[in-house]
């Protein structure tokens, strides 16, 4: 990111408050809500690359972080990092990076699109499970979270996501917001 424009840092920004607007809103199962979180790293990743992506959410975690309740349940504090979810939201650090970067190797064709983010939600799910650990929390209870409920929400936001940057990417390359 050697040259990181105005309309980058405005994009950037944009999509951290994206994120901060659309993630409070889940749908509470369990300890840790489903929320549409991973839907919007992948779009950012289609809209605006994995470099800016990673740096839009990470802005959204620092805000979190502070207190504002931007966090699954209108929730923030760092009281969120040292839980449970604290894994998925460092997780995702890594699954808008890894994702990314397999996402824009294979030129965003559809299938590697999804095994990407697969990819992604994996390493997500391994950083949940090893707060959970950290945390003194069965780990046959967070497998089973994340192994029977999840991935169904977050398999169906990973197809959803592929499908819809297909069909809308020559909108967006005409509108100017890819491609720059």
């Amino acid at each position: 990111m050697k040259n990181f424009s105005t309309k980058d840092m405005v994009f950037t920004a944009l999509f951290a408050a994206i994120f901060c607007i659309l993630a409070p809103f889940s749908i509470p199962i369990g300890e840790v809500p489903v929320s549409v979180t991973n839907f919007l790293i992948y779009i950012t990743i289609y809209a605006i690359g994995w470099k800016k992506a990673t740096v839009s959410y990470i802005i959204y975690l620092l805000l979190g972080f502070v207190g504002l309740p931007v966090f699954a349940g209108f929730t923030g504090g760092i009281s969120k990092l040292v839980s449970p979810t604290g894994g998925y939201l460092v997780g995702f650090i890594f699954t808008s990076v890894i994702s990314g970067l397999i996402i824009e190797k294979f030129n965003y064709k559809r299938i590697p699109n999804i095994i990407g983010m697969i990819i992604g939600l994996a390493i997500t799910y391994i950083w949940y499970s090893l707060a959970c650990l950290w945390y003194g929390q069965n780990i046959y209870g967070s497998l089973s979270s994340w192994c029977i409920t999840f991935p169904y929400f977050r398999l169906w936001k990973n197809n959803y996501s592929s499908y819809y940057w297909t069909r809308t990417s020559k909108t967006y390359e005409k509108s100017c917001l890819i491609g720059y």
